[in-house]
Parts: C-alpha cells; sequence; structure tokens
C-alpha cells in the first residue's frame, strides 16, 4: 500500500481488525522468547506514538498502548 503510495488504503488497513482488533490482533501475539516478546511489544508501542503523531489513529490504540505498557 505504501509502496504503491495509496495512502489511504495503508491508513484504513492499519487502523483495521488485523491489528487493533481481539483475540488473534497483532497486538494480542505472544512470542515466546521473553526478550524477544518485550521487543515486539515495544515496537507495537512505536507504532502506537507514531500513528498518534500523525493523528491516523483509530481511538482504540490509546488503551492498547497503556495495555502493552503496564504488561
Amino acid at each position: 500500500m505504501l509502496l504503491s503510495e495509496d495512502i489511504d488504503a495503508f491508513i484504513k488497513s492499519i487502523n483495521g481488525i488485523n491489528y487493533w482488533g481481539g483475540s488473534g490482533a497483532i497486538w494480542d501475539v505472544v512470542l515466546m522468547d521473553v526478550s524477544v516478546n518485550y521487543t515486539f511489544k515495544m515496537q507495537i508501542v512505536r507504532l502506537i506514538t507514531l500513528m498518534q503523531k500523525t493523528k491516523i489513529d483509530n481511538g482504540k490504540v490509546k488503551s492498547i498502548k497503556k495495555f502493552l505498557l503496564s504488561s
């Protein structure tokens, strides 16, 4: 989507259920290696922060970010 410069499709996708939905969404993944899992969570937090800065968040990400930082 970004490679094709379809910004609207990218925003729709990144705000979608695959990222921020319930069970099985990308933020709900738990990796077996504790260190890798922490790094993954922090990258999701970084993504959320960037989404918030660019105002493309879907409203759910604030609570997900808070959850990830507290877990």
